[in-house]
Protein backbone atom coordinates (compact mmCIF):
# COMPACT_ATOMS: atom_id res chain seq x y z
CA UNK A 1 0.00 0.00 0.00
CA UNK A 2 1.45 3.56 -1.63
CA UNK A 3 0.94 6.35 0.90
CA UNK A 4 -0.59 9.21 -0.54
CA UNK A 5 1.79 12.39 -1.03
CA UNK A 6 1.96 15.73 0.40
CA UNK A 7 2.33 18.72 -1.31
CA UNK A 8 5.31 21.41 -0.11
CA UNK A 9 4.73 23.32 3.17
CA UNK A 10 6.52 25.18 5.71
CA UNK A 11 6.46 24.85 9.71
CA UNK A 12 3.68 25.47 11.48
CA UNK A 13 1.96 27.50 8.66
CA UNK A 14 1.64 24.58 6.26
CA UNK A 15 0.95 25.39 2.71
CA UNK A 16 -1.17 28.76 3.79
CA UNK A 17 1.89 31.33 2.15
CA UNK A 18 2.11 29.09 -1.08
CA UNK A 19 -1.86 29.64 -1.00
CA UNK A 20 -2.25 33.61 -0.52
CA UNK A 21 -1.16 34.51 -3.90
CA UNK A 22 -1.74 32.35 -6.73
CA UNK A 23 -3.78 29.62 -5.11
CA UNK A 24 -5.34 28.35 -8.45
CA UNK A 25 -1.64 28.03 -10.06
CA UNK A 26 0.01 26.36 -6.89
CA UNK A 27 -2.46 23.33 -6.66
CA UNK A 28 -2.39 22.80 -10.22
CA UNK A 29 1.29 22.33 -10.53
CA UNK A 30 1.34 20.42 -7.38
CA UNK A 31 -1.53 18.05 -8.38
CA UNK A 32 1.03 18.00 -12.11
CA UNK A 33 4.14 16.84 -9.69
CA UNK A 34 2.20 14.47 -6.99
CA UNK A 35 -0.68 13.20 -9.36
CA UNK A 36 -4.39 13.35 -8.86
CA UNK A 37 -5.02 13.48 -5.19
CA UNK A 38 -2.62 14.99 -2.45
CA UNK A 39 -2.70 16.00 1.06
CA UNK A 40 -2.52 19.88 1.80
CA UNK A 41 -1.37 21.47 5.29
CA UNK A 42 -3.32 24.66 6.40
CA UNK A 43 -1.61 25.40 9.55
CA UNK A 44 -2.63 22.42 11.67
CA UNK A 45 -5.53 21.00 9.42
CA UNK A 46 -4.51 18.24 6.83
CA UNK A 47 -6.98 18.36 4.00
CA UNK A 48 -6.76 15.83 0.99
CA UNK A 49 -6.85 17.36 -2.45
CA UNK A 50 -8.58 15.43 -5.07
CA UNK A 51 -7.89 16.91 -8.45
CA UNK A 52 -9.55 14.09 -10.59
CA UNK A 53 -13.44 12.93 -11.05
CA UNK A 54 -12.70 9.14 -10.27
CA UNK A 55 -9.84 9.87 -7.62
CA UNK A 56 -12.73 11.73 -5.89
CA UNK A 57 -14.84 9.06 -6.38
CA UNK A 58 -12.21 6.17 -4.67
CA UNK A 59 -12.23 8.30 -2.36
CA UNK A 60 -16.04 8.76 -1.59
CA UNK A 61 -16.96 5.10 -1.73
CA UNK A 62 -14.29 5.19 1.02
CA UNK A 63 -11.95 2.47 -1.17
CA UNK A 64 -9.46 1.67 1.15
CA UNK A 65 -6.51 0.79 -0.94
CA UNK A 66 -6.07 3.65 -3.06
CA UNK A 67 -5.75 5.86 0.23
CA UNK A 68 -5.21 4.43 3.31
CA UNK A 69 -4.11 7.13 5.30
CA UNK A 70 -7.55 9.58 4.68
CA UNK A 71 -8.46 9.14 8.10
CA UNK A 72 -8.84 5.39 9.25
CA UNK A 73 -12.13 4.03 10.16
CA UNK A 74 -13.07 8.05 11.23
CA UNK A 75 -13.24 9.02 7.72
CA UNK A 76 -13.22 12.92 7.50
CA UNK A 77 -14.80 15.51 9.40
CA UNK A 78 -15.13 18.99 8.77
CA UNK A 79 -12.57 21.79 8.12
CA UNK A 80 -13.16 24.37 10.64
CA UNK A 81 -10.87 26.65 7.89
CA UNK A 82 -11.93 29.31 5.19
CA UNK A 83 -10.54 28.35 2.18
CA UNK A 84 -11.46 29.63 -1.52
CA UNK A 85 -14.99 31.85 0.17
CA UNK A 86 -16.79 28.70 1.19
CA UNK A 87 -14.61 27.14 2.88
CA UNK A 88 -13.86 23.06 2.54
CA UNK A 89 -16.18 20.83 3.52
CA UNK A 90 -15.40 17.41 4.27
CA UNK A 91 -17.03 14.70 6.50
CA UNK A 92 -17.16 11.89 9.24
CA UNK A 93 -17.70 8.25 7.19
CA UNK A 94 -19.68 7.19 9.64
CA UNK A 95 -22.14 10.43 9.31
CA UNK A 96 -25.79 9.26 8.70
CA UNK A 97 -26.18 12.95 7.03
CA UNK A 98 -23.28 12.54 4.67
CA UNK A 99 -23.86 9.14 3.22
CA UNK A 100 -26.53 9.70 0.91
CA UNK A 101 -24.94 12.38 -0.21
CA UNK A 102 -21.62 11.01 -0.44
CA UNK A 103 -23.05 8.42 -2.51
CA UNK A 104 -24.80 10.26 -4.93
CA UNK A 105 -21.64 12.56 -5.45
CA UNK A 106 -19.33 9.35 -6.00
CA UNK A 107 -22.04 8.32 -8.46
CA UNK A 108 -22.28 11.68 -10.81
CA UNK A 109 -17.92 12.16 -10.04
CA UNK A 110 -17.38 8.31 -11.71
CA UNK A 111 -19.38 9.44 -14.75
CA UNK A 112 -17.70 13.05 -15.08
CA UNK A 113 -16.26 14.19 -18.11
CA UNK A 114 -15.56 17.31 -20.37
CA UNK A 115 -18.03 17.36 -22.64
CA UNK A 116 -16.49 16.95 -26.46
CA UNK A 117 -17.69 20.24 -28.02
CA UNK A 118 -15.90 22.83 -25.18
CA UNK A 119 -12.71 23.63 -25.95
CA UNK A 120 -9.93 24.35 -23.53
CA UNK A 121 -6.98 25.66 -24.13
CA UNK A 122 -3.75 23.80 -24.97
CA UNK A 123 -0.17 24.01 -23.29
CA UNK A 124 0.54 26.22 -20.44
CA UNK A 125 -1.84 27.70 -18.61
CA UNK A 126 -3.01 29.58 -15.26
CA UNK A 127 -5.72 27.96 -13.03
CA UNK A 128 -7.26 31.37 -13.27
CA UNK A 129 -7.35 31.29 -16.90
CA UNK A 130 -8.60 27.80 -17.31
CA UNK A 131 -11.27 28.41 -14.55
CA UNK A 132 -12.39 31.57 -16.40
CA UNK A 133 -12.44 29.64 -20.10
CA UNK A 134 -14.27 26.68 -18.39
CA UNK A 135 -17.12 28.89 -16.38
CA UNK A 136 -17.61 30.66 -19.86
CA UNK A 137 -18.02 27.10 -21.27
CA UNK A 138 -20.26 26.49 -19.00
CA UNK A 139 -22.52 29.73 -19.50
CA UNK A 140 -23.03 29.11 -23.05
CA UNK A 141 -24.00 25.07 -22.92
CA UNK A 142 -26.33 26.61 -20.20
CA UNK A 143 -27.88 29.14 -22.43
CA UNK A 144 -28.06 26.78 -25.37
CA UNK A 145 -29.43 24.07 -22.98
CA UNK A 146 -31.76 26.08 -21.26
CA UNK A 147 -33.02 29.49 -23.42
CA UNK A 148 -32.04 28.19 -26.78
CA UNK A 149 -29.46 30.88 -27.89
CA UNK A 150 -26.54 30.09 -28.89
CA UNK A 151 -23.99 32.40 -26.43
CA UNK A 152 -21.26 34.94 -28.83
CA UNK A 153 -18.04 34.13 -26.71
CA UNK A 154 -18.67 38.00 -25.49
CA UNK A 155 -21.66 37.67 -23.70
CA UNK A 156 -20.42 34.41 -21.85
CA UNK A 157 -17.57 36.72 -20.60
CA UNK A 158 -20.11 39.23 -19.62
CA UNK A 159 -22.50 36.63 -17.88
CA UNK A 160 -19.38 35.33 -16.00
CA UNK A 161 -17.54 38.49 -15.31
CA UNK A 162 -21.16 40.02 -13.35
CA UNK A 163 -21.08 36.29 -11.60
CA UNK A 164 -18.15 36.72 -10.15
CA UNK A 165 -18.45 40.59 -8.92
CA UNK A 166 -22.10 39.11 -7.42
CA UNK A 167 -19.71 36.60 -5.96
CA UNK A 168 -16.94 38.98 -4.58
CA UNK A 169 -19.67 41.46 -3.07
CA UNK A 170 -21.61 38.36 -1.41
CA UNK A 171 -18.10 37.36 0.42
CA UNK A 172 -16.86 40.27 1.17
CA UNK A 173 -20.28 41.15 2.95
CA UNK A 174 -21.43 44.27 0.29
CA UNK A 175 -24.65 42.52 -0.26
Amino acid sequence: MRATPTAPRLPVVGALPFLRYGRSDFLLKTGRRLGDAYWLHLGRERVLIVGHPSAAADVLENVGDRFPDKGGPRGFRRSTLPFVGGGLSTWNAMDAEWRPRRSAAARLLRKAHIPQDWKLPEGRITGTALRRRIAEQVVRSLSKAFLGVDATPEQATEVVASFNALGTDFWSGKL
